[in-house]
């Protein structure tokens, strides 16, 4: 089933009334546990629009106004389905992401750094409140402490590539999704030259 394309060129504010950024997009999904329509909340929608990378990579949520949902952490968008469109929500995510990622063919990368960053920083302060803790207690002679600081700040080092090299994949897979469902050969020398 082929669709239109799903980014849109712009989009508004989130309490703008004027929906008329919004008039291609599906409003509402059905839940396939209970068969109920959920309509969709307009800003989440533009949210989404305005930054389609910032989506997870897996695992997306939905709410369904039907269901109980007893943690209060949505369901997995791969339950619903658009009414518009008969459309798979996760697929459409997904294709948004990919729409993006050939628009802007370097937008994953500053935020793939960033996140990747965020984890190496993170990681490095926690071994060292380890490191101080334990070495207080435990009186770890100077080579052993050095050894567990050099250990946690390799570990950081390797968490950036690490990464970027994930993002990078995720950006190929949705990449390669999308033109399979609308109809490119995903294996054509252009793709590949697209996918990097």
């Amino acid at each position: 089933m082929k669709h239109p394309p799903y980014r849109l060129q712009h989009v508004h504010a989130n309490d703008d009334p004027d929906l008329s950024d919004l008039e291609n997009v599906p409003k509402a999904y059905v839940h396939s546990r209970c068969g109920k329509v959920t309509p969709n909340n307009i800003a989440i929608t533009r949210n989404i629009h305005r930054d389609p990378l910032g989506l997870q990579a897996d695992g997306n949520i939905a709410g369904c106004n039907h269901c109980p949902d007893q943690h209060n952490r949505g369901f997995p968008s791969s339950e619903f389905t658009w009414i518009e469109t008969n459309e798979n929500v996760q697929q459409y995510l997904h294709s948004l992401q990919a729409e993006e990622h050939l628009a802007k063919p370097w937008a994953w990368l500053k935020p793939a750094i960033r996140s990747g960053l965020f984890f190496a920083i993170l990681i490095v302060v926690l071994g060292l409140v380890i490191l101080l803790i334990v070495g207080v207690k435990a009186k770890l002679s100077s080579e052993a402490a050095g050894w567990i600081a050099m250990s946690t700040v390799g570990l950081a080092l390797l968490i950036v590539p690490g990464r970027v090299f994930y993002k990078f994949e995720v950006r190929r897979k949705r990449i390669r999704e999308y033109l399979a469902r609308v109809g490119d050969d995903p294996d054509s020398p252009m793709v590949n030259d697209r996918l990097g």
